[in-house]
């Protein structure tokens, strides 16, 4: 892959705005969205996951649902139905990989958004990789206590970089998300529903910095509800984004996965 033209640019150079994505089919009355404060010295039970050459660690799927009760105030999770994050998807599993291979340049110092963290394995990841920052984003509360901070806590026990952990619908978080903050946003089997894509993608406008990357591992289709990378490519490019798509996974099992790269057009005399 030819990433010489990227760079996390620290200095925060300014760059055009990019037009927001028309949000005229959100939610009227969306919930309430805020900065979570979680609890990293909870013992949860965990197990093994293998990402490429190293070994991560989740919580058990049986502690994540009883933690989950606890937190179960605005929630969009269905037990046995609709697992959100809970489930541990193959996207991200997909996302972590690409970022181990060493795929995107060095991540040393970089400030990190996981959007629909879930577990939130590819911010942990880029933890690992040297992030100095790395913010977890799920709709669900319930989540980011059940599944992400374990996870956090079980794979970054010491030298943590700063964390933060935000809850609530893309289309109600950028006063909560600080804007223009962040060198790479990673996000995972969140582009399914073309209803909310547009909220998806505004939230990145607001949080990327000019000079930034996403990188968004999804199905190219998810049969049933519509959506896929092929229409949120398509949706980015209309915002205003250079989208390219870096990798590709078919197992005869599921649908095709891929990851979509996303950058700002370049800033007019930028080397």
């Amino acid at each position: 892959m030819d990433s010489a033209s990227f760079r996390f640019n620290f200095g925060g150079d300014a760059a055009p705005a990019l037009p927001l994505p028309d949000l005229a089919d959100a939610a009227a009355d969306l919930p309430p969205a805020c900065e979570v404060k979680v609890d990293l010295s909870a013992a949860f039970e965990t197990e093994e996951v293998l990402v490429g050459s190293r070994r991560l660690l989740k919580a058990r799927a049986q502690t994540v649902s009883a933690a989950t009760a606890a937190f179960s105030a605005c929630s969009d999770l269905l037990p046995g139905r609709y697992e959100g994050g809970l489930k541990l998807w193959e996207c991200a599993l997909d996302l972590c990989a690409f970022l181990e291979e060493g795929s995107c340049p060095p991540l040393t110092g970089a400030s990190v958004l996981e959007l629909g963290a879930g577990h939130g394995l590819p911010g942990v990841t880029a933890a690992l990789l040297g992030a100095e920052e790395v913010a977890f984003q799920d709709f669900n509360e319930a989540v980011l206590h059940a599944a992400t901070a374990p996870a956090v806590a079980a794979n970054l026990p010491g030298n943590r970089p700063r964390l933060r952990f935000f809850a609530g619908d893309w289309g109600a978080l950028q006063e909560a998300i600080p804007g223009g903050r962040y060198h790479l946003i990673l996000s995972s089997d969140t582009v399914y529903s073309p209803s909310a894509t547009p909220r998806l993608l505004a939230l990145i406008i607001h949080a990327l910095q000019p000079s930034g990357v996403a990188l968004i591992a999804a199905k190219t289709f998810y049969f049933g509800v519509g959506g896929g990378t092929r229409d949120f490519a398509a949706l980015a490019e209309a915002g205003g984004f250079a989208v390219r798509s870096v990798a590709s996974f078919r197992d005869g099992v599921s649908n095709v996965r891929e990851i979509l790269w996303l950058q700002r057009p370049p800033i007019a005399g930028d080397v």
